[in-house]
């Protein structure tokens, strides 16, 4: 296979060399095949043609050779690709027009390829076929939320699913102390205690939430980040664990890093997948601050 690679990539960078020893090559067979029929009694003008004949035509017997050699195909291709651009370069604006549609046709395929595999992907749990969202319709058709002691209701009384979690996404300001310039808004997630143990996912630094630290609402001030915010941001620290943060101006600290392919359950393209989690009891008291618009330079 790697022979014939290099006999194909040698016959098209040295085309005219080829062609020289492929013509001197069939030359010596014909001249072969003359002397052989001279002396089988033919003459030397009847030998030539019946030998002429046997190779089939010269110019036949050329494409036979390089068939065999495997080297048609990119001389064709070649050729091909001369012929059309030398039409391309006569028509600019045509060519220009072609450019556009074919880029745009690529862009579009590739958004799309990215949105369906974004949504056919499995979600990176624990039997992520058995994963299902509950949601209800208000009277004007609308989706609603449930509120939290909804959840506490169907979660305590849910008899069909193994395992019920809630979760609320709400972008927060993330700083590395408190009314820090260097503040940054990012995406975040209340969620329940049992929302990693019933989801399977595990945390590759420190742990997840417990129980106690959703007791109290208010109480328990600490965050498990992102294994992309723990990167980008924390460039990888080892001793991230323990640390103290800011979000909304309040000091909160870090219990855990998030395995690396875990994106949350909302990761639509990836565009809006949360940075980090907090107890959802920590809510209310997280959105009750408020800061000013700051203005565009």
């Amino acid at each position: 296979m790697l022979s014939r690679f290099k006999m194909a990539l040698r016959a098209l960078l040295r085309r005219s060399q080829a062609e020289r020893e492929m013509d001197e090559e069939l030359r010596y067979h014909i001249e072969q095949q003359t002397e052989q029929n001279v002396r089988l009694g033919m003459r030397p003008e009847e030998a030539r043609r019946a030998a002429l004949k046997s190779f089939g035509g010269v110019e036949q017997a050329k494409e036979r050779s390089r068939d065999a050699r495997g080297v048609r195909w990119i001389e064709d291709s070649w050729q091909d690709l001369r012929y059309g651009g030398r039409m391309l370069a006569k028509q600019p604006g045509f060519t220009l027009i072609a450019v556009l549609i074919l880029g745009l046709g690529i862009g579009v395929n590739t958004a799309l390829f990215t949105l369906f595999d974004s949504q056919l992907r499995p979600l990176p749990v624990r039997e992520p076929d058995t994963v299902v969202r509950l949601e209800y319709r208000a009277a004007n058709n609308h989706r609603g939320l449930f509120s939290f002691p909804d959840y506490i209701f169907f979660r305590d009384q849910a008899r069909t699913f193994s395992g019920l979690v809630a979760h609320s996404g709400e972008k927060l300001l993330f700083g590395d102390r408190a009314g820090s310039a260097e503040t940054e808004e990012i995406a975040g997630e209340f969620v329940s205690d049992n929302y990693f143990s019933v989801l399977g996912v595990n945390a590759v630094r420190g742990r997840t939430f417990t129980k106690e630290e959703h007791s109290a609402p208010g109480r328990d001030a600490v965050v498990i980040l992102s294994y992309r915010l723990w990167q980008r941001r924390f460039a990888g620290d080892p001793n991230i664990i323990g640390q103290t943060r800011y979000l909304n101006n309040k000091s909160f600290t870090v219990i855990g890093v998030m395995a690396r392919d875990f994106a949350g359950l909302d990761n639509f393209l990836n565009t809006n997948a949360p940075e980090l989690w907090l107890p959802l009891t920590m809510r209310p008291q997280m959105l009750s601050v408020h800061f000013p618009r700051r203005s565009k330079c």
